[in-house]
This record gives structure tokens, C-alpha cells and sequence, in this order.
């Protein structure tokens, strides 16, 4: 694929995330990041309406839908929130880290969503519940730290952003760290990491992240960024002081750091400063927090008690603690600091208690406010508190039979009249009243909101298969058993589609694969869950015949040599059928290793190469063509469109190749063509497809001016079908799916200057492949100008100017 090419998706209402549960949230600058069981991030866009940053109250928060990130593979465990340099006028690109219960860690930019990076392999070893980021001086050239710890023997330290794992810190002790948080000392020569373990202990270490950092450096350089390593050594621990080496010089490193060799010991070190016994109660930490204000504050979070703790010299003074005002089965979840002396904290039934440090009496609920965000029936809720621009935002989702997402702007009660033991006076222009002193609470019915966004949206059934066939058509199987054959301007258009589809009906169960043999022409196979194979007629839409597969579905169909088709099940069971013959050739059993590949001899010996290194072998005869075919998932695409499904939005994604769109233009239209012929060719699939591709990237609705420049001037018609625009990695292997446009057509248009530009590119290169024609001028009256002759390639450029222009 050339390096121009631009990713659709055609939603439906299957992307509805209020079927999965919220396992993570969190509030970044001007939006709401939510992290799900399937392992999907939904970014959304909070809007305050005035922005009003000296009265926060003053302002009716708006929510809506923005992209939807597509990596991790298990629930998502952990989203922070935070920024790294950028050339930008700012200096800085906000940020958004998560992480899942399988170790998998992703960078994605705030912005627009895309994938920045991906750490290489899972963090092996460990469940994560905690990251903290440690920003490294400017002066330095290394990249900023990020710890990860959970559930496990070990904890793990990555480069942030390039998420490069360099280090492996096996701990010293049996326990799992349950919290951690890093600060700067006050010497400024070291920084220090305090973590919570299991057994309640509190431990604080001292390490130097200028050594780290550039050790981080040295070893990317090296090649050295890898996590491989086996169990026995990744589980290794000292009794004595904890080593952090990088994770390939770990398995001949001493845990000590004792070398017989005479080379000089690793001073990237953590040194134990200080620990501290069980803090008196058998739950143990959960979270950490440091006063931003006071860094020689923390607090610590258990299940029934919230501390608040000051360290100095190596001691550890505890100067506040707050229980339950009243016996509850809900436990503390988290906490964080609104102001230099007021803190919130939530439990795990959506009930947030506010203390202003002033005024609370030790080990009583003396100045504690309690308000409730959900009701008590709400299910699993998930709650942050997070510095969103200029002002703080508590965020907290409760995914029980009907979602619902509180946003909270809180106003310290230190900055509220009356006194701490009983209720707050608001102030007279506040709106929160006199009762609800925690400030601004907007609750969203996540359910119902869906329900309207996606009002617009298509309602077919989710997509499951697509393939881009040889004529150029598009196989599309859904999770009802139909396949569609459409052509290329009708999918990306939505006109027409009636008139020229072939609906292909017979299977029970959801499409699985869409197969074209090779030496079979016409012919196409599809697999579903209904466990059997279909051959049809691709041209008439007729069942040709039907096959059944093994125990279970065929996942992968794979071309295996003129008509020779290989299905590979879910149970890597395979089936080998013949379209020609319509008959199955060979089958094998489920076997707990993947099949990787097939290779058949001249004289029809054949053998199946499974990833344990085992093989099957068996005979196929000699009309059987030689070949060796790798049983990967093959790239469904043709010369400029490539099709698939777009992770659990289950959505059709469109690979869209402007440079070779505009290439296949060029061959059906001369650049001589008067208007009259051009409009002609808009019948043939390229000129038509490029047509319907101008149509998506155009922005409608912005102004009803240029949409009459569009329709009349380049002969464009607004698409019949919301398209979205998508970004993708094929490196991290990560997806993001941005979600259709407002009313208006404003808001699908300003996403990011990356994919703006990204995006005026492209309409710039498919206007002139379009509008190529030379007698194609017209007189248009447009932005303020008199009525003139305007050539194609300025006319486009205009077009992008105008969309420049209103860019935020």
C-alpha cells in the first residue's frame, strides 16, 4: 500500500458500548476516556457550554461519542491520562495510556486516537493495577519512565513513549505490589518510588531516573529492548537489595550485582530508604496519591480506611484517617486532592465523600460530606478523579442494567462558606444549592443516548466477513448467515445498492470467512457458524453446494493451489475441499496447536506444519498442483480497496488507496475529456468509486454554498451511508474508529492537524484524478468572488482552504 491512503468504516448499531462493562475511566483535557470487558476504549468529547474556567458551575456539560481504540484483547485494567512532547505550538501532545489484564500497554494520542505506540510483547508475569509515569528533565535525551506493577512477582519499567521495556525489577519479596507512586526528593539528586504491597507493608525507594533513563537509552540502542526471557528467570528474587537490569542482560546479571568478570556493577539501582509494618489492618493499599500540592504528602487508600500521610527523613508521620460514616458493604476505591487541603474520596457502589483537611478531626467523620452518584442498585462502577485542562473533572461510570456516566466538576470545600461540620452554604450565584455541596453533578443515561446517537446510523446486522473479489465487487458477510455482493461505489456511497446487489441467503449462523478460489472462476466459498461450507455462483447469487466442516467453524480460508481451498477451524480442526470438484479432499482433527502451513509435493504428497513444530501428513494425489502456502489470515483486498472487520465494532473497514484510485482514474479518463465525457464515465467502477471516496472526505452540511459547489460544479453527491474516517497501525496492530460526524458536518472535519492533513491530501489528489477533464470549467459565484473560469486542480484547493479555514 502506497503511503496515501486514507481508512473508512460503514458503523452500525452494534458498536453500542453500552453492552460491555466499564472496567476503567478517566477525564483528560476536554473528554472522557472509558475502558471495557471486551477490551475496547471509547473516547468521548466533553463540552462546557461558555468554557467558563472561573465558575465551572456556571457551565451545562455536553457528552458525545468520539472514536472508539481498538488493541487490547482482554478487560482494560488501567487508563492514565498524561502528555509527551510533540511539535506543536504547545510543545506537548496529550496522551492516554492504557493498559489491560493481560500486560498489553498502548500509547494513543487524546486527540484524534491513534495508536503512538505498543509495547512489543505482554508484560509477562503480572496482572497491572498501577502505572505511574516519572517525567525525566528536558535537558535529558532519554524518554520518560512509566512503572507498571500488579499482580506478580515483578514490576516492570517501559520508555514512555516508545514503551520499549528495558527493565525488569524482580522483587525482593514474595508479596505483589498492590499501589505505587513516584516523586521527586527534595534533594533533587535522586527520585523516590513508594509501594504498597500486599501483607500492608510500606516501602520507599530511592533511585537515581537520570541513570535509568540513560540506560534506557543505551539499551534501545543496543538492541537490548526485548522481554523474553523464561519463567524461572523472570521469577528469580534477591533476599537482599532489589536489582533493576535491563531485561536482557537479566539473565546473566547477579541478582546482586556482583560481577566475577571485574566489570563495573549496574548503578541503576533502587536503594530500600525506609519500610513500614502493616499500617494496622488487613486490607491492604490499593491506591497511592500524591498531594500535587505538597508532595510530602500522600494519601493511602484501603478497602475501609483513607490515610493521609506526610513523609519526611525517612519517616512516616500519618496525619488524618477517615472510615465509613456508617456500616456498608461498599470499600474505598480511590481518592485524590482537589486543593492543598481538600480531598475526595469514592468507594465502589458510586458514593463520594469530600473532606476538607482544615477542619477533620482524627479517626472520626467529622467534616466528611457524602453524596451519591449512582443509585445503590447502579452494578460495577468505576470512578477517577483527573486534571482535564484547567480544571479538575470526577468522572464515574456505572455499568448495571442501565449504564450511566456521572461527570462532576467539584468545588473545593475550603472554597465554600460555613463550617465543616455541617452542611455547606453554596454561594448565591452557584447552581449546585444549598444541599449538594460537591458542585456540578451531570449524570448521563448512557442507554438512551446511544439510542439517539445512533439514530442515523445503519441498523443491519453486524458485519462479520468481507472480501474484496476479482471484479472488483465486495463480498460482505454478516452475523445473520446473508452475504452481499455490492459494487465498490455502492458500499462507499450507499447509492444504488439495491439495484446492483446480489444477496446470498442459506446459512444459519454468522459468516466466519469469504473465500475466491484461484482456478475456480465465478465461484465463491464462505464459512459460517452453522458449521458447514457453501460454494455459490457469484454471478447469479445460486448455492452451488454444501459442504460441512469439522467440530467447529472454519475461521480462516486459505487458497491452497488452483482450486484447492484449506479451512481452518476455531478448534485449528482443517477441511480441504475442491470448488471445482465440490467435494471434500481431506480433514483432519482439532488439535491444540495452530496449523502455520501447507506444502504439497509434485507427486500430491502433502503435509500440514502446525506452530509446536509437529506435522500431518497425508496424500492428495498427483493431479495435485506443488505449492507451500503460509495459513495466515490473508489481506482481503484488491489493487486500491481492501476490506475487512473492524474489531468488536464489528464494522465493515474499507482500506482505501488514493494513489492507486487515482492511477485507475487516470487509465478510463484521458486528460483531455470534455465535461459531457467525463460525466460518462462515472459509470465505470473506478471514476464511480472515486466519485463516492471525494464525496466521504468532503465535509456536508458546513456550508450550504460549498455543498452546491460540490454538487453542481464536481457533479458529488452526499452519501447516502455515514462513513467514517479510521486510523490504523499495522505495526502495533491497533485500530481506531473515528465515530460519524455531527449534524451539521462540522465536527467530522476538525479531528486532528495529522489527519486533517492526511485528509486535504487526499481530496487534492482524488479532484484531480476526478476532475481531471480540461473542458470541465464552470462559472460559480463562491467565498466573495466574482463569477470567473476556474481550473480543476485550483478548484480543489480552494475546496481544501475553505475547510482550513475553519480548523480549530
Amino acid at each position: 500500500m502506497s503511503s496515501l491512503a486514507v481508512k473508512l468504516v460503514a458503523w452500525n448499531a452494534t458498536a453500542n458500548p453500552t453492552r460491555s462493562a466499564v472496567t476503567a475511566v478517566s477525564a483528560y483535557k476536554d473528554g472522557v476516556a472509558c475502558g471495557h470487558a471486551d477490551g475496547t476504549i471509547w473516547l468521548y468529547d466533553l463540552e462546557l457550554a461558555g468554557d467558563n474556567h472561573a465558575d465551572p458551575q456556571a457551565s451545562d456539560p455536553s457528552l458525545y461519542p468520539k472514536c472508539m481504540l481498538s488493541a487490547h484483547q482482554s478487560p482494560v485494567a488501567v487508563i492514565k491520562a498524561s502528555e509527551i512532547s510533540a511539535p506543536s505550538a504547545e510543545g506537548r501532545e496529550a496522551t492516554l495510556i492504557s493498559v489491560s489484564e493481560d500486560g498489553d500497554v498502548v500509547v494513543w494520542s487524546s486527540a484524534d486516537g491513534r495508536c503512538i505506540s505498543r509495547v512489543r510483547t505482554r508484560l509477562p508475569g503480572i496482572r497491572p493495577t498501577s502505572v505511574c509515569v516519572q517525567a525525566v528533565d528536558y535537558q535529558s535525551a532519554a524518554e520518560d519512565l512509566v512503572f507498571v506493577a500488579g499482580e506478580g512477582p515483578a514490576a516492570y519499567v517501559l520508555s514512555y513513549p516508545s514503551l520499549e521495556l528495558v527493565y525488569e525489577w524482580r522483587l525482593p519479596h514474595a508479596e505483589w505490589i498492590t499501589a505505587q507512586v513516584v516523586r521527586k526528593r527534595r534533594d533533587h539528586f535522586r527520585s523516590e518510588l513508594v509501594t504498597c504491597t500486599t501483607d500492608g507493608k510500606m516501602r520507599i525507594w530511592s533511585y537515581d531516573e537520570f541513570a535509568l533513563a540513560q540506560h534506557d537509552v543505551f539499551a534501545r540502542g543496543s538492541g537490548s529492548g526485548s522481554n523474553d526471557g523464561s519463567p524461572e528467570q523472570r521469577q528469580r528474587g534477591d533476599t537482599d537489595s532489589p536489582k533493576v537490569t535491563p531485561a536482557a542482560e537479566s539473565r546473566s546479571a547477579s541478582v546482586d550485582g556482583d560481577d566475577d568478570s571485574g566489570a563495573e556493577p549496574d548503578q541503576a539501582q533502587f536503594s530500600l530508604d525506609a519500610e513500614f509494618a502493616a499500617l494496622g489492618e488487613a486490607q491492604a493499599i490499593s491506591e497511592l496519591v500524591i498531594n500535587p500540592y505538597n508532595d510530602d504528602e500522600f494519601l493511602a487508600v484501603s478497602a475501609q480506611t483513607v490515610r493521609l500521610f506526610a513523609s519526611r527523613d525517612s519517616e512516616l508521620h500519618e496525619l488524618l484517617r477517615w472510615r465509613p460514616q456508617r456500616s456498608t458493604e461498599a470499600q474505598f476505591a480511590g481518592a485524590g486532592f482537589l486543593a492543598k487541603s481538600d480531598i475526595v474520596f469514592w468507594d465502589t457502589a458510586g458514593a463520594v465523600f469530600s473532606v476538607c483537611t482544615q477542619f477533620s478531626v482524627e479517626g472520626g467523620s467529622a467534616g466528611m460530606h457524602t453524596a451519591r452518584l449512582h443509585a445503590a442498585s447502579s452494578g460495577a462502577v468505576a470512578t477517577a478523579l483527573s486534571r482535564a485542562g484547567q480544571r479538575d473533572v470526577l468522572v464515574s461510570y456505572a455499568s448495571g442494567r442501565q449504564h450511566t456516566l456521572a461527570v462532576v466538576l467539584p468545588v473545593p470545600l475550603s472554597s465554600v462558606s460555613g463550617s465543616a461540620n455541617r452542611p455547606h452554604v453554596a454561594p448565591a450565584d452557584a447552581r449546585s444549592g444549598p444541599r449538594n455541596w460537591l458542585g456540578q453533578t451531570t449524570p448521563f443515561a448512557m442507554n438512551g443516548l446511544w439510542t439517539e446517537w445512533l439514530g442515523d446510523v445503519s441498523t443491519e446486522p453486524a458485519v462479520t466477513s468481507a472480501l474484496v473479489l476479482r471484479s472488483g465487487r465486495v463480498a460482505v458477510g454478516y452475523a445473520d448467515g446473508a452475504v452481499r455482493i455490492v459494487s465498490q461505489a455502492a458500499l462507499v456511497g450507499g447509492h444504488g445498492d439495491g439495484a446492483d446487489a446480489a444477496r446470498l441467503g442459506g446459512h444459519t449462523g454468522a459468516i466466519t470467512a469469504l473465500h475466491e478460489p484461484d482456478a475456480a472462476g465465478g465461484l465463491l466459498l464462505s464459512a459460517s457458524k452453522d458449521l458447514t461450507l457453501r460454494i455459490w455462483d457469484a454471478a447469479t447469487g445460486e448455492c452451488v453446494f454444501v459442504l460441512p466442516t469439522q467440530s467447529a467453524p472454519a475461521v480462516r480460508l486459505v487458497g491452497a493451489g488452483g482450486a484447492l481451498v484449506l479451512g481452518v477451524g476455531a478448534d485449528n480442526a482443517t477441511t480441504l475441499v475442491s470448488a471445482s470438484a465440490l467435494e471434500r479432499v481431506h480433514v483432519t482433527a482439532a488439535y491444540h496447536a495452530a496449523p502455520e502451513r501447507l506444502t504439497v509435493g509434485a507427486g500430491g504428497e502433502a503435509a500440514l506444519l502446525y506452530a509446536d513444530g509437529s506435522r500431518r501428513q497425508f496424500a492428495l494425489g498427483p493431479q495435485a498442483a506443488a505449492v507451500s502456502v503460509a495459513l495466515a489470515a490473508p489481506r482481503a483486498g484488491g489493487a486500491w480497496l481492501g476490506a475487512g472487520v473492524l474489531g468488536a465494532a464489528a464494522a465493515l473497514a474499507l482500506d482505501v488507496d488514493v494513489e492507486q484510485l487515482q492511477a485507475a482514474v487516470a487509465r478510463a479518463a484521458g486528460d483531455g475529456a470534455t465535461a459531457d465525457e467525463m460525466r460518462a464515465l462515472a459509470a465505470r467502477p473506478a471514476v464511480g468509486a472515486a466519485r463516492a471516496v471525494l464525496a466521504q472526505l468532503c465535509a456536508w452540511g458546513v456550508s450550504a454554498e460549498l455543498d452546491g459547489v460540490k454538487r453542481d460544479a464536481f457533479g458529488l453527491r452526499a452519501p447516502a451511508r455515514p462513513l467514517a474516517l479510521a486510523l490504523s497501525s499495522r505495526r502495533a496492530d491497533a485500530h481506531t474508529a473515528l465515530f460519524p460526524g455531527r449534524g451539521g458536518g462540522g465536527a467530522s472535519w476538525c479531528v486532528s492537524s495529522q489527519l486533517n492533513a492526511q485528509r486535504m491530501l487526499a481530496i487534492l489528489v482524488l479532484a484531480r484524478g476526478v476532475l481531471q477533464g480540461k473542458c470541465l470549467h464552470v462559472l460559480v459565484e463562491w467565498r466573495r468572488c466574482s463569477s470567473a473560469k476556474r481550473g480543476n486542480e485550483r478548484r480543489a484547493v480552494e475546496v481544501i482552504n475553505f475547510y482550513v479555514g475553519r480548523l480549530p
